[in-house]
């Protein structure tokens, strides 16, 4: 038994220092991407920013798209927060599915914007990032329609509620690629008038 405990603990301690070396490599791989671009961020470049081994860098990405969708991953449950958007929808909080589609729409205040303009660039060329990229989009699409169902579940409305939820989807990304324009920056009155814009029409869906 403490044989099979010491072994459980080794194992969960590998475990640990596997996510916080993986999390150092796309964390710098991020910041990279961001400033050179994909093509021009080589795994050398990546090893010294992240402090992790190239060789090690190969064991845990085979390569720079498979990090990339781990990037995009992250970015789904994590800085888009789809899990709260779900839980919410369980619960049927609707004050904070509209609050979800609100942050969504507003967009992040930080360069997220570059390094989404440069994923999407990339999928034009490259068939496993443009798989990566039609992947990450039909989530959001999805978590955006059961969102929307939520607050208006008529079957009637069906057609409505696709149509909004590929205009939120559209307008989100659209503010992400002008904050990734060189000297762009985050626009709040902009940002206002198209949240309330949206508001106006999940309002309509609602009634």
């Amino acid at each position: 038994m403490v044989a099979e405990a010491d072994h459980k603990k080794e194992l969960d301690l590998q475990t640990q220092r596997t996510l916080e070396r993986r999390s150092k490599i796309t964390d710098a791989a991020r910041k990279l991407f961001i400033e050179n671009g994909f093509h021009n961020t080589g795994m050398a470049q990546l090893s010294k920013e992240s402090g992790v081994l190239v060789g090690q860098i190969y064991r845990d990405f085979c390569s720079k798209e498979e990090i990339v969708s781990a990037i995009v991953e992250w970015d789904l449950q994590e800085s888009l927060a789809v899990e709260d958007l779900r839980a919410a929808i369980a619960i049927k909080d609707r004050d904070a599915v509209k609050e979800w589609i609100r942050q969504y729409v507003r967009g992040p205040e930080d360069d997220s914007g570059v390094l989404f303009a440069e994923i999407v660039a990339e999928s034009s060329r490259n068939p496993k990032i443009a798989g990566i990229t039609r992947e990450a989009l039909e989530q959001m699409r999805t978590a955006i329609v059961d969102a929307l169902m939520l607050l208006a579940p008529d079957p009637a409305k069906a057609e409505t509620r696709e149509r909004l939820a590929r205009a939120i989807l559209s307008i989100s990304g659209g503010m992400l690629m002008q904050q990734s324009i060189p000297l762009g920056q985050y626009d709040k009155k902009l940002s206002d008038h198209i949240v309330a814009m949206i508001d106006r029409e999940v309002s309509e869906l609602e009634r």
